[in-house]
């Protein structure tokens, strides 16, 4: 038992260092996270690394999708020469003249060097149209009245590099292993099995360096190099030549590590495709994985990408972002709330937890009568407000549980088990809308001995399953289940080993309460329902088992373990990451 409380122990430690390092954003400004979510701009390259493949993936850089969440700016250059270190790249940033490309962009720079400010209305964050955003981006009057329109869009674009490296071919990658399993195999005196290669294609490792526009430069742009209408030949000229000699800054802010994968699996597999794909859309969907692993990874490190907004409806909870913003059923949400500290200083404090049930179609323009909301659920904290602040806080769909003990008899001991929210694990890929589904597999080691036995019997029991999980009250929920598994009893009599084994169906629900918004105390109750003879296993000279039917059941009065069917009732601790 001492045991077991020092590993309750350590998954709190684990959990709270982890919630710790997540609490904190990165880029508060006094400690109050900002109500207002303020689209950011993404230009993507690739860095033209020499590496492996590097003439592969520079061809699929053209097939780049930007995710919708971010504005698409990316440009005609596709990647970079550089090497693989931040201060290199953004010299190369700076030599390729990316900057001037980006704002030449975002104020719609034509072949006479004037700019105006149509794609600013375009992407629909002002009350003005196009019409009248090229009117008034002529005078020196109208620009005064809405450059900061503009300054508020361009001070928030990006350069996302990927750096795409140690790429292998699915060949390639199964040979590596089979080079290092026939190393293991021969140190060992086993017999070698190659691996089986049921993918084609290709993966690799990336490292993403984001950059930041320096926002001194659309001050510059504005004040030096703006061509009005009233301005003559030889002052257009300078500012015409200014803007092309001039050296805009991107400062860097950080690079995230991820993997990435171009791979289908071959004809004749289960989950093979009807067609497979050729080797360039397999380089497109590897360049495509690496940016959208990187996003992930970004949004959880750097609060400027993560969505903000107020909460605009209770009952159900809902807020005004969307498909635009490129939500995903379960993603998680924390509700803010600004206090007073004891030092006197407003901060911002986690109120609630919520995550998304419902996601609106915002991709489109609406007019004001009829904004669609997305929904949301509240799976910790207190009660929410209509006007509280909520931000995006990714987590990985992870649940760690730890528990044992059996209130009934029965299966019981000490169980160890992981589950994935399909919903987060797909989001990257395809977004489901079915909140709280679960796969999860877990192992379980017991011991017990019987009345005028003299054996101690050990018991290592496993399941795979599915579940579905359901809020009907914040911090508190209920979670269905059926799993499919065996049992294996293990003992030793007169100094030969014995073994015997079961499978079964268990059908059952956990139900959890929470201590802290991804710490729970879990209940679960199982119905262990078996099915088939018991059956022993042999080892054979290759490592391989063969099992041999008893002709009896498991639960046999006489033979078998009469008490390990049924119902049981397991307590643990979740920790959600």
């Amino acid at each position: 038992m001492k045991k077991f409380n020092s590993i309750l122990v350590f998954v709190l430690f684990v959990s709270t260092g982890l919630m710790a390092q997540t609490v904190v954003p990165q880029t508060l400004k006094n400690g109050i996270i900002p109500s207002r979510y303020n689209r950011n701009a993404i230009t993507v390259v690739i860095l033209d690394n020499n590496g492996s493949y590097i003439s592969d993936i520079k061809k699929a850089a053209g097939g780049i999708i930007v995710p919708e969440k971010y504005d698409n700016n990316n440009l005609d250059i596709r990647y970079i020469p550089a090497e693989s270190s931040s201060g290199q790249i953004q010299k190369g940033i700076e030599s390729n003249k990316l900057a001037n490309k980006i704002l030449a962009k975002w104020f719609s720079r034509k072949s006479g060097g004037e700019f105006e400010m149509s794609l600013i209305a375009e992407r629909g964050l002002y009350n003005a149209t196009a019409d009248d955003m090229i009117k008034a981006s002529a005078s020196k009057i109208g620009l005064e009245k809405i450059k900061d329109a503009g300054k508020s869009l361009v001070n928030n674009s990006y350069i996302q590099v990927l750096d795409i490296r140690n790429v292998l071919s699915m060949q390639e990658y199964y040979d590596k292993q089979d080079a290092a399993n026939r190393i293991s195999a021969a140190s060992s005196g086993k017999e070698f099995k190659p691996v089986e290669r049921t993918q084609n294609g290709w993966k690799g490792e990336v490292t993403s360096y984001l950059y930041k526009i320096d926002p001194t430069a659309i001050d510059t742009l504005y004040e030096k190099m703006w061509i009005y209408d009233d301005d003559s030949n030889t002052i257009r000229k300078e500012k015409r030549e200014l803007f092309v000699n001039a050296t805009f800054g991107f400062d860097f802010v950080m690079s995230v590590n991820t993997s990435t994968d171009g791979t289908q699996y071959n004809p004749g597999q289960l989950l093979a495709p009807k067609v497979q794909l050729t080797k360039h859309e397999l380089f497109v969907k590897l360049v495509n994985t690496a940016l959208n692993q990187s996003m992930v990874a970004l949004e959880t490190k750097y609060e400027p990408f993560r969505v903000k907004t107020s909460v605009y409806a209770v009952h159900p909870i809902g807020a005004k972002i969307g498909t635009k913003e490129g939500l995903s059923v379960d993603q998680r949400f924390f509700v803010l709330e600004n206090i007073q500290n004891n030092k006197g200083e407003i901060v911002s404090k986690r109120h609630a937890v919520v995550r998304v049930s419902k996601i609106a179609n915002n991709s489109v323009i609406a007019n004001t009568e009829s904004v669609s909301l997305s929904k949301f659920y509240q799976t910790a904290g207190k009660s929410v407000d209509a006007g509280m602040t909520m931000q995006q806080r990714n987590d990985f769909g992870l649940g760690i549980s730890i528990g044992g003990g059996s209130l009934l008899g029965g299966m019981g001991g000490i169980y160890f088990k992981a589950e994935e929210n399909i919903a987060v694990l797909s989001s990257i890929i395809h977004s489901i809308s079915i909140t709280q589904l679960k796969v999860f597999g877990s192992y379980t080691l017991d011991s017990k001995t019987y009345p005028g036995d003299n054996n101690t019997y050990a018991f290592g029991r496993y399941q795979l399953g599915i579940s579905k999980g359901f809020y009907f009250f914040r911090n508190f929920s209920i979670n269905p289940f059926i799993a499919y598994g065996g049992e294996k009893a293990t003992w030793n009599a007169n100094s030969t080993d014995y073994n015997m084994s079961t499978a079964f169906i268990n059908i059952g629900a956990y139900a959890t309460i929470n201590i802290k918004h991804n710490i729970q105390l879990v209940a679960t109750a199982n119905y262990y329902l078996l099915f088939g003879n018991a059956y022993y296993e042999t080892t054979n000279s290759d490592d391989t088992t063969t099992s041999h039917d008893l002709s009896y059941k498991y639960d046999d009065p006489y033979y078998g373990f009469s008490d390990r069917k049924g119902l049981a009732i397991d307590l643990g601790l979740r920790i959600e990451l």
